[in-house]
């Protein structure tokens, strides 16, 4: 996992961060750097890897990418999933289905 991490880190200046997390958010995945694409390719794949139900826990992007993919939606950024809500997705034959979308709220990025 920690290698997978670094493999797939952006490389934004640090300074730079809250500026083009903002940019990205507002974008498309095929418009980002390869490596985030990857990433995303690399998310979904793991969840559809998923034989039986299980429960992640995860972070807002990573769940956009799966809610974006269930739905077919190309937008790195679907919905604000609030903090510890709960979305439920499929894996029905290989392809992700949104069964529920967790609550919502505004996110402050940081």
């Amino acid at each position: 996992e920690a290698s997978r991490s670094r493999r797939h880190r952006s490389l934004v200046v640090e300074t730079d961060r809250p500026r083009w997390l903002k940019t990205a958010m507002s974008d498309v995945w095929p418009n980002l750097e390869r490596n985030l694409n990857a990433w995303h390719r690399d998310v979904i794949a793991a969840l559809l890897g998923y034989s039986r139900d299980v429960v992640v826990v995860s972070h807002f992007i990573a769940i956009n990418a799966a809610v974006g993919d269930a739905l077919g939606d190309d937008r790195v950024v679907v919905f604000n999933p609030d903090n510890a809500s709960i979305t439920v997705i499929q894996n029905n034959d290989r392809t992700l289905t949104l069964v529920q979308l967790g609550a919502e709220d505004n996110t402050l990025v940081l």
